[in-house]
C-alpha cells in the first residue's frame, strides 16, 4: 500500500475525541469535561446541598458575629429551603445551590428532588441569564446517584421545561464516564 503525500505536507490528521462532543436538545446544549479541564468559562455553578446547608466547603449562610442575641434571632426566623429548591450566591462565578439532601431523612436525597432542583435550574439560568452553567452530577457527591440516571433526569428537565433561549452547560462528569454519558445524552435527543 502506498501513500500519496506531497512534500511539505503533514501526515497528522486531527480526530476529535469525546469531550470535544456537544449534544444539543434544543436550544440547550450540553458539552461534557472533567472538572480539571473545563471546555468553557461559565457563569454559574451549582452545587449539591441539603436543607440546612451545611454540605458545601463553603459557609452558605455568612452571619455576622455582632451579638449571639443577634444570632440567636436570626437563626430563630431562618426558614430551611424546600428539597428541589435552588438558592443563589452572589459571586464571580454565582453558586446555585442545589437542594437535593434533607440530612434529617434516609437516605438523605430522592431522585425526584434531583429532578425538581433541574428543573429549578434550566428556569433560573434562563431567566437570569446565568448560561454557561457548570453542573455536577447532583445526588452523587453525597448520595448514590449513577451519572447515567443523572443524565436521565436532566433530559427529563429539558424536555419539561426546555429553553426558549440558547443555554449552554458543561456537566461535570469524571473522564472514563464521557463516552457512554454522551451515548446516553445522545439517545435521549433522538426521543
Amino acid at each position: 500500500m502506498s501513500i500519496n503525500h506531497s512534500p511539505g505536507t503533514p501526515l497528522l490528521r486531527l480526530i476529535h475525541g469525546d469531550l470535544d462532543q456537544v449534544v444539543r436538545l434544543g436550544h440547550l446544549s450540553i458539552q461534557l469535561a472533567p472538572q480539571e479541564r473545563p471546555p468553557f468559562a461559565v457563569t454559574a455553578v451549582a452545587v449539591e446541598q441539603d436543607t440546612a446547608l451545611v454540605l458545601d466547603e463553603e459557609p452558605v449562610l455568612n452571619v455576622p458575629h455582632s451579638s449571639l442575641k443577634q444570632l440567636g434571632e436570626e437563626l430563630e426566623h431562618f426558614t430551611e429551603p424546600v428539597p428541589g429548591s435552588v438558592l443563589v450566591q452572589s459571586g464571580s462565578p454565582y453558586r446555585l445551590y442545589s437542594v437535593v439532601h434533607d440530612l434529617e431523612q434516609e437516605p438523605s436525597w430522592r431522585e425526584e428532588w434531583v429532578q425538581k432542583a433541574l428543573e429549578n435550574l434550566l428556569r433560573l439560568v434562563e431567566r437570569q441569564r446565568l448560561s454557561p452553567l457548570a453542573l455536577p452530577v447532583l445526588g452523587n457527591r453525597f448520595g448514590n446517584l449513577t451519572p447515567e440516571r443523572f443524565v436521565q433526569l436532566l433530559c427529563n428537565a429539558a424536555q419539561a421545561f426546555p429553553p426558549t433561549g440558547n443555554v449552554k452547560i458543561w456537566l461535570i462528569v469524571p473522564r472514563h464516564d464521557i463516552h457512554h454519558l454522551l451515548q446516553t445524552l445522545r439517545h435521549c435527543s433522538a426521543d
